[in-house]
C-alpha cells in the first residue's frame, strides 16, 4: 500500500464509517461461531439443526435485502444502517437469553437468528453506495481498499478472540457481548452526516422495478451475479454447517474452528494490499480467476485435511475473497448511477445470496446421512464449474479497470 491511499482517511464521515464498520465486523465475526457452537452443543443437536438455523438467517438477510436497497435510496442510507444495528442487536440479546434460560427447542433459537440476520441484510446494499457519497470518485480504489482492510482487520480480531470467548463466557454471555457491540456501532454510524441525490419521488414498488431494470441492463453484471449465486451456496454449505461439524469432532472445536476464520481473514487482509497495488485492465477476469481458491479449500474439508492445510486454504480463499471485492465494488461505482447504486447493490447481494439456503439444507442433510466425505467433492466440482461463466462472456471481459482508458 502508498501512503497516498491514506489520505482518503482525512475525510471525517469516512473515518467515523471505518470505526463503525470495524465495531459490526468484530462482532459479526464472533457471532456465527458462537451460534454454530450453542445449536451444536444442544442435547441431539446436529448439522441439520445447524442447517435450520443457519437457513433462518440467510432467508431474513435475503427478505431485507432489496427492502434495505430501496430505503437506503428514498429514506436514508445513514439511518437505515442504524435501523439495521438496532435490530441485529435485539437478535443475539435475545439468543442470550434463551442461552442463558437453556431453551433446548431448535426453532426458538431461529427467531433470535432471523433478527440477527434482518438486521445485516439492511446494512448489505449500503456499503458500496455510502462510499460513493462520501468519497470524490478518484479516491474510490483507495477508499474500497482501506474499507476491505478494516473489515479484514477486524475479522482477524473478531475470530481470534472467539474461541476465547465462548471458552470463557460461555455461548450466552458471548451473545450478550456481542449484541452490545452492535449497539454502539449503531450510536456511531449515527453521527455520519453526507449529502444524498434525491429519490425518484416513485413508489417503492416502481423503485424496485427500475432497479431491476438497472440491474439486467449491465450483463456483465448479471452474470458475475449467476456465478456467484452458485458458487455462494456451495461454499456456504461447506463454511456454515459442515465446517464446524468437522472441526467440533476433528478439529479441537471451537478454537480450531476460529484459528480456521481467522486465517481466512488474514488472508482477505492479504488481498486488500495485493488488491490495491493491482492495476486492473480487466478486473472482473483477474477476481474470477482467483476465485477457484473456493473450490479447491471445499474439496481440502472432504478428506479432511490437517488443521493447519486447511488454515493454509482458508488464507488463500480469503485472499481471493478481497481481490473479487476490490475490484467487483470499483466496477460498480464506475458504471452504475449514484442515484441508482443501492438498489442495484441489492439486487446484487440478493443474488449472490438467494441460493445459500439451499446449498445450506442440502449440506446439513448430506452431511447427517451420506457424510463430508461424500458430498463435500461433488460440491466443490458444482463451485468449481459456476466460476467458468464469467470467462464466457464478452461483457465480463469489457469491463476494464480505473487506469484503462
Amino acid at each position: 500500500m502508498h501512503r497516498s491511499d491514506f489520505e482518503v482517511l482525512q475525510i471525517p464521515n469516512l473515518r467515523r464509517f471505518f470505526i463503525a464498520r470495524a465495531l459490526t465486523v468484530v462482532n459479526g465475526s464472533i457471532a456465527p461461531i458462537a451460534m454454530a457452537f450453542a445449536i451444536l452443543d444442544l442435547p441431539g443437536g446436529d448439522s441439520q439443526d445447524l442447517a435450520l438455523v443457519e437457513v433462518c438467517v440467510v432467508i431474513a438477510q435475503l427478505s431485507a435485502i432489496l427492502i434495505g436497497g430501496v430505503l437506503a435510496d428514498r429514506w436514508s442510507r445513514v439511518r437505515t444502517l442504524v435501523l439495521g444495528g438496532s435490530t441485529a442487536s435485539i437478535g443475539m440479546f435475545l439468543l442470550g437469553i434463551m442461552l442463558s434460560m437453556h431453551v433446548s427447542h431448535v426453532g426458538a433459537y431461529c427467531i433470535g437468528a432471523a433478527l440477527t440476520g434482518l438486521g445485516s441484510g439492511l446494512g448489505f446494499p449500503v456499503f458500496t453506495a455510502l462510499i460513493a457519497d462520501t468519497v470524490p470518485e478518484q479516491q474510490r480504489q483507495s477508499a474500497n481498499g482501506l474499507f476491505r482492510l478494516v473489515i479484514n482487520l477486524s475479522r482477524v480480531g473478531g475470530a481470534g478472540i472467539a474461541g476465547l470467548m465462548i471458552v470463557t463466557l460461555g455461548n450466552a454471555g458471548t451473545m450478550f457481548i456481542v449484541g452490545s457491540g452492535f449497539v454502539a456501532s449503531a450510536l456511531i454510524v449515527s453521527g455520519i452526516k453526507v449529502h444524498q441525490l434525491p429519490g425518484s419521488g416513485e413508489s417503492a414498488i416502481k423503485d424496485l422495478t427500475n432497479g431491476w431494470k438497472e440491474f439486467i441492463s449491465y450483463p456483465w453484471v448479471v452474470i458475475i451475479v449467476v456465478c456467484y449465486m452458485i458458487m455462494n451456496s456451495m461454499y456456504a454449505g461447506t463454511i456454515d454447517v459442515i465446517g464446524p461439524v468437522i472441526a467440533k469432532s476433528e478439529l479441537g472445536g471451537a478454537k480450531g474452528w476460529a484459528l480456521i476464520m481467522m486465517c481466512g481473514s488474514l488472508g482477505a487482509l492479504v488481498g486488500t494490499v495485493i488488491a490495491l497495488r493491482l492495476k486492473y485492465r480487466r478486473p472482473l477476469i483477474t477476481a474470477s480467476l482467483s476465485s477457484f481458491a473456493f473450490p479447491i479449500l471445499i474439496m481440502l474439508f472432504s478428506f479432511p485435511a490437517p488443521l493447519y492445510v486447511l488454515a493454509i486454504g482458508a488464507a488463500l480463499a480469503g485472499i481471493s475473497m478481497d481481490i473479487f471485492g476490490v475490484a467487483w465494488d470499483g466496477a460498480l461505482q464506475r458504471e452504475v448511477a449514484r442515484e441508482k447504486l443501492s438498489r442495484v447493490s441489492s439486487y446484487d447481494w440478493f443474488g449472490s445470496m438467494v441460493a445459500i439456503p439451499v446449498g445450506i439444507i442440502f449440506a446439513g442433510w448430506g452431511a447427517k446421512h451420506f457424510g463430508p466425505s461424500t458430498i463435500l467433492p461433488w460440491m466443490a466440482l458444482v463451485a468449481a464449474l459456476s466460476l467458468i461463466l464469467p470467462f464466457l462472456s464478452r461483457s465480463v471481459w469489457n469491463v476494464k479497470g480505473p487506469q484503462v482508458e
